[in-house]
């Protein structure tokens, strides 16, 4: 964008949106729909068919390529394409068999229709993007998309996604989950009156919660209808405020000043100088949360003992010893045992390094698709793009512990064998196009050649083969 602003003549910015500025408007938006749908496509269907499906960019490639930008294929390229889709199969099969399907899917249907609009726009955005870094300039197309592919994505966020955003935790995440179903419904309504909340309230929230029912939903189907009898309601904005009440109520008796008593949703951190301590308190905020209806997890429960000397014994709470940590993670942050902070340092770096190097990866593809695009093809590109999941299914292998397959690198090989077969006979113009003076003198269409000089008929590459720009006969 910045580059182009700085070209003197015809070509600087301001010329280029006084021309063109709707068609990369236009362009913009499919960019960024083809992107959005493909990836909500992921909440509602399987991973298998979005591998699948996304395939259908190649075909519409195909189509419009012949249609718009007159190029015409032989029967090698054909079989090339059938060789990468069989591979694109080889690759599907290897996922079924090791189980990384990943979940069935709620609207599968919906998810696949989403996949397919979203493959047909990136279709049509990469054959305008050939038509573009060809005929006119990788720096124009770099700058208008990134104009006005900001401004829209900005706008799509404020309108669709506000909420969704608002809802990020950004810092930590707690489950309330549990706890909130172990609230009785009269301990609710006596430690409501007991804070002094009004009895109008009361009966407000007793009105929310009386005859409440749900069902229970499974991959399978959902269930009938039962009654919910204990517990606040999940995802209500006035459950965590009702359980804050509860817990105030309950802990009133035992409960020490911060920081020997510290409160976080349904956790509680309990500090003492001495073993006995701990496990007497441990003991008084077990009796006085069980006798009214809660219960301490014996599963999630731990202590960390803090320049621990030998002989310092184990916390038992009922007799059961308690698990000891060195460390654990607390409000987004990694308390150690040695009172040091180098793996919360490292774990920031990482999750930084993270951060950069997605927006690398991002930057370079769209900063070399283009290259790539203008010495190729959007064909052949899209055809290389294949072996994309398979570079991320080598990285789980040691990243996320994936199963192993034999059937991937049958697949990766495949696909490559099929990329092979498509560049070893270069594809042709039937004739030159004349959308070249229509998209780039949009001002003047009367003018049959563009004023920057006589049209040169436009070159098709393979990506192994070389140019040709006449028909063969």
């Amino acid at each position: 964008n910045d580059l182009s602003s700085c070209v003197s003549g015809e070509e600087n910015l301001l010329a280029i949106l006084k021309r063109r500025w709707w068609k990369y408007m236009i362009l913009g938006v499919i960019d960024i729909e083809a992107n959005y749908l493909v990836i909500k496509a992921y909440q509602y269907t399987t991973l298998t068919s979005v591998q699948l499906l996304d395939c259908f960019v190649i075909p519409v490639v195909l189509l419009l390529s012949w249609f718009f930008l007159l190029v015409r294929y032989k029967v090698v390229h054909f079989v090339g394409v059938g060789v990468c889709l069989l591979g694109i199969g080889c690759m599907v099969g290897a996922d079924v068999l090791v189980g990384r399907q990943q979940g069935l899917g709620d609207h599968k249907l919906l998810g696949d229709l989403l996949v397919l609009a979203g493959a047909t726009l990136y279709g049509i955005s990469n054959v305008c993007e050939e038509f573009i870094v060809k005929n006119l300039s990788r720096v124009e197309f770099l700058g208008m998309m990134g104009l006005f592919g900001s401004f829209f994505s900005g706008i799509q966020l404020a309108i669709m996604e506000h909420k969704e955003l608002l809802k990020v935790q950004w810092d930590w995440q707690i489950d309330l989950e549990k706890a909130y179903d172990r609230v009785p419904r009269e301990e609710l309504w006596y430690c409501m009156k007991k804070s002094g909340v009004a009895e109008k309230y009361v009966r407000v929230v007793q009105d929310m919660y009386e005859r409440s029912r749900t069902v229970v939903r499974c991959a399978v189907g959902q269930t009938e209808e039962f009654k919910v009898e204990v517990g606040l309601h999940q995802g209500s904005a006035l459950s965590p405020f009702l359980f804050a009440i509860v817990m105030d109520q309950l802990s009133e008796e035992v409960r020490q000043e911060s920081p020997w008593t510290m409160m976080f949703a349904d956790d509680i951190v309990i500090c003492s100088e001495s073993r006995e301590q701990v496990e007497e308190n441990l003991e008084r905020w077990r009796f006085a949360l069980e006798r009214r209806g809660m219960k301490v997890s014996r599963s999630k429960t731990e202590y960390m003992c803090v320049n621990e000397r030998e002989g310092s014994g184990t916390v038992r709470l009922q007799g059961e010893e308690v698990k000891k940590v060195q460390e654990f993670k607390y409000l987004g942050s990694t308390v150690q045992s040695n009172g040091e902070c180098g793996k919360e340092v490292k774990k920031r770096v990482q999750a930084g390094l993270l951060y950069i190097g997605f927006s690398a990866c991002m930057f370079g593809l769209y900063s070399f698709m283009p290259v790539v695009i203008k010495r190729t093809s959007a064909t052949t590109v899209n055809l290389s793009l294949l072996t994309a999941d398979l570079y991320s299914l080598f990285c789980g292998l040691f990243l996320f512990q994936y199963k192993f397959s034999a059937l991937y690198l049958l697949s990766f090989f495949v696909i490559l064998l099929g990329l092979v077969i498509y560049s070893s006979s270069s594809t042709y113009v039937a004739q030159d196009p004349r959308v070249y003076k229509q998209f780039r003198n949009a001002g003047n269409p009367v003018l049959d050649t563009p004023n920057v000089g006589p049209l040169e008929p436009s070159v098709t590459y393979s990506s192994l083969g070389q140019e040709i720009e006449d028909e063969p006969r």
